[in-house]
């Protein structure tokens, strides 16, 4: 018997070729996957973006697998995907999201790079002054009227909120005026306060003290 036949047969002998088989079958029968690979970059200098999510989501939004750039930007996915439309999204912390909708096919490779914008620094709003101003009385009966004259730098849409005391008189809200009718139950001393908000995280506020008085019948009425 050739010595290459007596190796062939202590193979087998040991064990060795059922799991020799199972790596070969495992490794012919192997699904096919589709890969992505591409970059991100910062558009406003070309440097690459570490960290950068990378999503692959079907066409309901529901995340199908994801990763993240390495330090010079670079990602690669590889999915068995059913071939289809897609969205591939790269985000980022400070930047603005970049999304794609693309038709991939089971086993092919595709190159999708990113070039994200920078979301520029948030500019908080600032309250310019509100009425009524401070130390104003009123009678009990009166409509009190708060109203906010406030600027945002940006331009960034903004949302008020009212407060008198520890009560909240109307919670965040669109509009810049709020009013509401005094009783006798609001007399006494009083701190209105107001806030605001951008969408991105700026606030202010500002306080005033007023003063609720009740009002006594006039004479001979």
């Amino acid at each position: 018997m050739c010595r290459k036949r007596r190796d062939w047969i202590k193979f087998i002998k040991r064990g060795s070729f059922p799991l020799f088989f199972c790596l070969f079958l495992s490794s012919a029968w192997a699904a096919p996957v589709t890969t992505l690979k591409g970059k991100a970059i910062d558009q406003s200098n070309q440097k690459p973006i570490s960290g950068a999510s990378i999503e692959i989501s079907n066409l309901t939004g529901k995340v199908i697998t994801s990763t993240t750039t390495d330090k010079n930007g670079n990602y690669t996915i590889s999915k068995s995907l059913s071939s289809g439309l897609y969205f591939i999204e790269c985000s980022a912390k400070n930047y603005q999201k970049s999304t794609l909708l693309r038709y991939l096919q089971l086993g092919k490779t595709y190159t999708f790079n990113f070039s994200l914008k920078p979301i520029p620094p948030n500019n908080p709003p600032k309250i310019i002054s509100i009425i009524p101003r401070d130390r104003s009385t009123f009678i009990t009966g009166d409509i009190l009227t708060i109203s906010i004259n406030a600027s945002d730098p940006d331009k960034d849409r903004l949302q008020y909120r009212y407060i008198m005391d520890k009560t909240i008189l109307k919670n965040w809200t669109d509009s810049s005026k709020h009013s509401f009718k005094t009783e006798i139950s609001d007399r006494g001393r009083h701190k209105i306060k107001v806030e605001i908000r951008d969408n991105r995280g700026g606030f202010d506020s500002k306080s005033v003290d007023i003063y609720i008085f009740i009002a006594f019948p006039k004479p001979g009425s």
